[in-house]
């Protein structure tokens, strides 16, 4: 494994136990969907996220493609999940030297 997805792995296993637990004991998505509502700087932080999913998704797409592969599952699961796809994908994506085999 290289240094670099090293790197991504330890922040990608942390974040993912993080998230459970947070989803677990964090309330309901109701819970959240007011806070969104009531804070501003929960709104602003939201709003922030979103757009760095979004540069992150055009990047998926096309470093996907350029590699052959098919990006729409990784932006359908960014989606869902946030960072941990795109954390995913950096991981199990191949190195310069295996593209295209």
């Amino acid at each position: 494994m290289s240094p670099a997805k090293l790197v991504v792995l330890c922040v990608l296993v942390p974040f993912v136990l993080f998230s459970i637990w947070c989803a677990a004991t964090g309330g309901s998505f109701g819970e959240v969907v007011a806070a969104f509502g009531g804070n501003p700087w929960f709104t602003q932080v939201s709003l922030d996220l979103c757009l760095a999913l979004s540069m992150v998704s055009i990047w998926i797409w096309r470093d996907a493609r350029a590699r052959g592969a098919n990006p729409i599952p990784w932006i359908a699961a960014t989606l869902f999940v946030g960072s941990i796809a795109p954390l995913t994908y950096l991981l199990l994506r191949p190195d310069a030297g295996e593209a295209k085999r």
